[in-house]
């Protein structure tokens, strides 16, 4: 992981943080074992910079709690932090860079975290063409977008999503 985290900044850090122990069923074990996964994220900051852990604790998107009397610690995502993670989103360009795009429907002003390109895989769907022709979805590419108002995921073939019904917006445009 030393090599991600030389591409990663603070926020994308905190981002896959999140994403894990979100995918995890929103909580993990927080213990200092040596080889813990979580110890990648408490100890990747030297000097006075708090690490990714804390980070994300004090802002409110972790919590944590150690019971003295079995010695064992649990870390949980709050409401907070799951807001986050449906606010922003990573994705890798071919260049292998890690980065968040955010993206406005022009018609509705919503905005929307794009999470990636994947593939439909379908037997039985079919695009109409002109008034008869059926053309198979099948392989497809699609845009995999979640909202940053209520976090819902939504997928459209990709051509929809690069013709002009949503716009990049940098991450100072965006305004929670």
């Amino acid at each position: 992981m030393t090599d991600l985290s030389a591409k990663l900044d603070d926020g994308q850090k905190e981002l896959v943080l999140l994403s894990i122990v979100n995918a995890m069923g929103g909580q993990t074990d927080a213990g200092d074992e040596r080889w813990s996964w979580l110890q990648w994220f408490c100890a990747d900051e030297v000097g006075s910079e708090a690490d990714t852990f804390n980070r994300c604790i004090d802002k409110g998107w972790l919590k944590s709690s150690h019971d003295s009397d079995t010695d064992h610690s649990v870390a949980w995502i709050t409401d907070e932090g799951r807001q986050a993670l449906a606010q922003k989103s990573l994705r890798t360009t071919e260049a292998g860079e890690v980065v968040a795009t955010m993206h406005r429907h022009v018609k509705r002003g919503t905005d929307y975290v794009l999470i990636g390109i994947g593939k439909m895989q379908t037997e039985d769907w079919f695009w109409v063409r002109g008034s008869r022709e059926l053309v198979p979805v099948d392989m497809d590419e699609v845009a995999i977008y979640r909202s940053v108002d209520d976090g819902s995921l939504w997928v459209r073939p990709k051509g929809e999503f690069e013709d002009g019904r949503f716009v990049a917006l940098s991450a100072l445009e965006h305004q929670p």
